[in-house]
């Protein structure tokens, strides 16, 4: 369930450039090249002639059908902009040794003029070249090298070519050009000024200083530097489209709606016109002008694969899914090398739940290009939906590490791995941690202002203020918080808006609607807003928005709810959780936030409104299942699956009902019958089912005596969705936040039997409940009333320890990291 972020594109170039070409030099436009801002993450490659996009610009539909919805969700690449980053990797192909021709020539020789051979001497003078033959020379090796992706040595050769000729606004362009494809955009700005110097009308100057500008988060710059470049001369495409990037980043939709309508006009079938097109209009919930734009685009080039792509993507947000499908195989038939159109289809066919067949779209696309990073997102995503969470977490591994859809949904999908130890996932936090807060720049430090005799000015920022799990635990808090203690403004990071966001919105004083509003822009918009304390409510879930909070939006920032562990970042100082969930002094080192332990637990659950009463079957019943497991299926580790084994083993007559949305799928459910296969329990004595109505999946509970807990990663709002059923949960307690949720709700029912602390001691609970029918029946009938009288329903004395919990934050500077245990720079290790 996640959002990509834009990262640039590539660079116009120049006539010299274009004078090899004619030439007979191979040059290929490199991914990496800034001057066409994308949508995307992933790199685009060049266009076929005569075929559509390479890389039209991935589109966003969730990864994993239902998202992960029991735990908060994967991180989709949708369309939500962030400053984009003015060059991508090289394309694919594009990297290793030069042309023969061109080696020779970076080296000094000239393979067109061969050593005389025996018998002949050659006769020439020996002159030392003049200024202007050696910038020449450097420049042309310079480019060579930048257009094979050596950015670095290509630098080196451009700072000698404006050396040697210091008035060559060529040499000066190219070598800021070199710096922006190195991902050097501060560096890049004056080698493009002091082309401009020389040459005022040099619009792909005025449009990369743009980028470059672009690139650092400072969009409104931008505006200016692109809206000069297209007052040089006739318009052109990409500048409508660089312009129209920025503006969205600003949050002007209706300006960047007609920037892209200007460069549609001129080139109706741009792959990226029309990709970043379509992301404005689902950032508004309208896919007319996209499917208008389409239709212009067919009629003026009725062969477009480009056209056909976008407009898949407009039949599927219509629920078209069938003919989505086919015009996006219609696509991909057309041009079997569009990478775009592979993924699309791809898309399509993981809405329609084929995720079979959506995982050879992505591999299909992967194979046109290995560099397409969106694609290599969703077929992990697919991957974890078929129960391959190793195979998925080794997928995301293989996107650059500067991928943030890809770091954030590997860091989350780490928590699921009963291989990775407590100490390894914190450090691998770290280490995002690290890199992200060394490629931004802050914001200027904020001043707290006083809290004392007024309301706390208190943001809550989430992409999940829809129907989903986090909401069922923030709404009552929401609705629960006191005027006149807190004032709150409420930033919804997700397009989609339902009937939950309705009622969120009527609760908060103020809504900010800041889906596709850059980090930088989201930052200055909060500070705007003079939050005295941000709360996030995501973590490293689907659409987080966290490269803001490592900008500093606010002079206090915490996150809570959403993610069951810590950020990584430095810049939050702040996690609320409970004793149970967090114990003293066990799990402080495994965060850079300072923890701030509520005297209660840290959580309340709203519980479904329209759902029926409990009517529990009895084990002589039909349909009766002593055991249960309703939790996503990559909670259900081999370690769980091993103990869950042992327990059918020691329970003969016992059978497990197990219930997730991925075993809908043919491989999922063969996939997790051989896990249980492999420990000696027949596929007889399994119940797998899939995706149900709602009421249907409530009634299931009604079937199972108890619920089993995963581990290391243990439920939450499906635990409180037994409880309200009837059913207990029995849970194993860990050693991290995730491993520990179950203790902490267990406590707020004051049920300790509950909570094993050990394998044995798991399996041998679990026999003494199934063991005392009356006692289980007893419990089961007095778990609703429990629930609704328990902490965990108690939304206005959670809402008074949180009030009280910001106001100590706002009031005192953040204590220092106590993450001082760990070695914070080691790597991780996967254990």
């Amino acid at each position: 369930m996640a959002r990509g972020r834009p990262r640039g594109g590539e660079p116009a170039l120049d006539g010299h450039t274009r004078r090899r070409r004619r030439l007979g030099v191979r040059t290929r436009r490199r991914a990496r090249d800034p001057l066409r801002v994308s949508r995307r993450a992933q790199p685009r490659a060049p266009l076929r002639r005569g075929a559509g996009a390479r890389h039209a610009g991935p589109q966003a539909p969730p990864v994993l059908a239902g998202g992960l919805p029991r735990s908060g969700g994967l991180h989709e690449l949708r369309p939500r902009p962030a400053a984009p980053r003015a060059g991508a990797r090289p394309a694919r192909g594009a990297r290793g040794p030069l042309p023969p021709r061109l080696a020779a020539r970076a080296q000094g020789g000239n393979p067109a003029r061969p050593e005389p051979g025996p018998g002949r001497v050659r006769r020439r003078r020996v002159t030392r070249p003049n200024a202007e033959e050696a910038a020449l020379r450097a420049l042309d090796e310079g480019v060579a090298l930048r257009e094979a992706g050596r950015t670095e040595e290509a630098v080196a050769r451009l700072r000698a070519a404006v050396r040697a000729d210091p008035s060559s606004a060529r040499a000066w362009f190219q070598l800021g050009l070199a710096l922006l494809c190195g991902g050097r955009h501060a560096e890049a700005e004056e080698p493009f000024a002091a082309a401009l110097r020389l040459d005022p009308g040099h619009r792909l100057a005025l449009l990369n200083q743009g980028n470059a500008c672009h690139a650092q988060g400072r969009a409104e710059e931008a505006c200016a530097w692109y809206r000069r470049a297209l007052a040089q001369g006739k318009p052109f495409p990409m500048g409508w489209n660089n312009l129209g990037r920025a503006l969205q980043d600003l949050g002007r939709e209706d300006e960047a709606a007609r920037a892209y309508a200007e460069g549609l006009a001129l080139a109706p079938d741009d792959p990226t016109l029309l990709a970043n097109l379509r992301s404005l209009c689902e950032q508004r919930g309208d896919l007319g002008p996209l499917a208008e734009a389409c239709r212009r685009a067919l009629s003026a080039r009725p062969d477009s694969v480009a056209a056909r792509v976008e407009l898949s993507a407009v039949l599927a947000g219509q629920g078209r899914l069938d003919e989505a499908a086919q015009l996006a195989a219609e696509a991909a038939a057309r041009d079997p090398d569009a990478p775009q159109a592979h993924y699309r289809l791809g898309l399509v066919q993981q809405a329609r739940g084929l995720v079979e067949d959506a995982q050879t779209c992505f591999e299909n696309a992967l194979e046109a290009d290995p560099d397409f990073a969106a694609a290599r997102n969703a077929l992990a995503g697919t991957l974890l939906t078929l129960g391959k969470l190793e195979e998925a977490i080794e997928e995301w591994g293989r996107c650059p590490p500067d991928d943030p859809v890809a770091a954030s949904n590997r860091l989350l999908c780490l928590n699921y791995s009963d291989r990775v130890d407590r100490a390894a996932l914190a450090r691998a936090h770290f280490a995002w941690g690290e890199r992200l807060e060394a490629r931004v720049a802050p914001l200027p430090p904020a001043p707290r202002e006083p809290v004392a005799g007024r309301p706390l000015r208190v943001g809550y920022l989430s992409a999940d203020l829809r129907e989903h799990p986090v909401a069922s635990f923030f709404e009552p808090v929401l609705a629960a918080h006191d005027p006149d203690a807190v004032e709150v403004t409420c930033y919804s990071a997700h397009a989609t808006e339902d009937a939950t966001t309705r009622r969120l919105r009527a609760l908060a004083a103020r809504w900010r609607r800041v889906a596709g509003t850059s980090d930088r822009a989201l930052a200055e918009r909060i500070r705007a807003d003079r939050i005295d304390v941000l709360v996030d409510l995501g973590g490293h879930t689907g659409g987080n928005r966290l490269p803001a909070l490592a900008l500093r939006a606010a002079p206090v920032q915490a996150t809570w709810i959403g993610y069951p562990g810590t950020t990584g970042l430095r810049a939050v100082d702040a996690r609320l959780t409970d004793r149970w969930a967090d114990p003293v002094g066990e799990t402080d080192e495994l965060h850079t936030e300072r923890l701030v332990r509520l005297g209660r637990c840290f959580l309340c659950f709203r519980p479904p409104t329209d759902a029926p009463a409990p009517r529990p079957l009895g084990p002589r019943d039909d349909g009766w299942f002593a055991l249960g497991s309703f939790n996503n299926f990559a909670k259900l580790s081999p370690a769980t699956i091993a103990l869950w084994a042992q327990l059918l083993h020691a329970l003969p007559s016992a059978r497990l009902l197990v219930k997730n949305a991925s075993l809908a799928q043919p491989l999922a459910r063969a996939r997790l019958e051989g896990l249980f296969a492999a420990h000696g329990v027949s596929s007889a004595r399994l119940h797998l089912t899939g995706r149900v109505g709602f009421r249907e999946h409530l009634a299931l509970y009604d079937r199972v005596g108890l619920h089993l807990d995963p581990f290391p990663y243990a439920g939450t709002a499906t635990t409180c969705e037994a409880a309200f059923m009837g059913v207990p949960t029995l849970t194993l307690a860990g050693d991290r936040h995730a491993a520990r949720v179950g203790v902490s709700l267990a406590h707020a029912l004051e049920l300790p039997e509950l909570v094993a602390t050990s394998p044995a001691d798991y399996l041998a609970r679990a026999q003494e409940l199934l063991g005392n029918a009356e006692g289980l029946f007893a419990l089961k009938r007095s778990l609703r009333p429990r629930l609704l009288a328990s902490p965990l329903c108690d939304a206005a004395g959670l809402a008074r320890a949180v009030e009280a919990a910001y106001r100590e934050l706002a009031r005192e500077p953040a204590s220092p990291c106590p993450a001082v245990a760990l070695e914070r720079n080691a790597p991780a290790r996967e254990t």
